[in-house]
């Protein structure tokens, strides 16, 4: 499972539910992978992790932001310790894999993995960009960090034929519409996710725009 909602309520209603009415196993799920270090990402982590007894997969650099960090009264506390993740790690489960990349600006240690996806036994390549936003007021160095990272996973995505772009923030890359255009997919039509090699302007766009800001602040 990659991240864990807002809070408890939400994970207990949306993914332990949500996958009841789907007639999926929660019991399934291996581990909570948290693409970072905030409330939005980590509230209902605990609920999940502790009601399925498995871990929660992060970042040291995010365990300790949530250390760092405390209790958000929006979300839920912060989740308690359980394992680490480092950039190039594989978690395999069932017949599937992610990979770890670690992608730092958003927080110091957000997480941009790489999924295997099927469509019909196609497979795909899906990555999910971790930390979507520049919240982090104006730092020239982390801005510059944040256009690394987008450097990084444009070369490591084309190495790893990406096809698929998501963002952890599903408003934020047309999943809305995508999903609806997914329900009326009529037989030989095109994934509505998956994307030819316009899908690589994302990186061009995050790190553009991170350096754009480091020079506007840099003055």
């Amino acid at each position: 499972l990659i991240d864990g909602m807002n809070n408890d309520e939400e994970a207990e209603h949306y993914v332990l539910g949500g996958m009841a009415e789907l007639g999926l196993d929660p019991a399934a799920i291996a581990y909570v992978l948290v693409t970072h270090g905030h409330g939005d990402h980590y509230g209902g982590a605990d609920y999940i992790a502790e009601t399925l007894g498995i871990d929660i997969l992060m970042t040291q650099a995010d365990w300790d932001l949530v250390d760092y960090i405390g209790t958000h009264p929006r979300f839920g506390p912060p989740p308690t310790p359980g394992q680490t993740v480092s950039d190039g790690d594989v978690i395999r489960f069932g017949t599937s894999e992610i990979q770890i990349h670690v992608t730092p600006g958003h927080t110091p240690g957000t997480i941009s993995p790489i999924l295997e996806v099927f469509d019909n036994g196609t497979r795909h390549a899906a990555l999910l960009w971790g930390g979507t936003g520049f919240n982090f007021g104006a730092n020239v160095q982390i801005f510059e960090t944040y256009a690394q990272s987008a450097a990084k996973m444009r070369e490591v995505s084309f190495a790893n034929g990406v096809d698929v772009f998501i963002s952890a923030h599903s408003k934020r890359d047309g999943s809305v519409e995508k999903l609806a255009a997914l329900a009326s997919r009529q037989l030989g039509e095109a994934h509505p996710f998956v994307w030819d090699e316009r899908g690589y302007d994302l990186f061009d766009v995050l790190e553009n725009c991170a350096l754009a800001q480091a020079a506007r602040f840099s003055q």
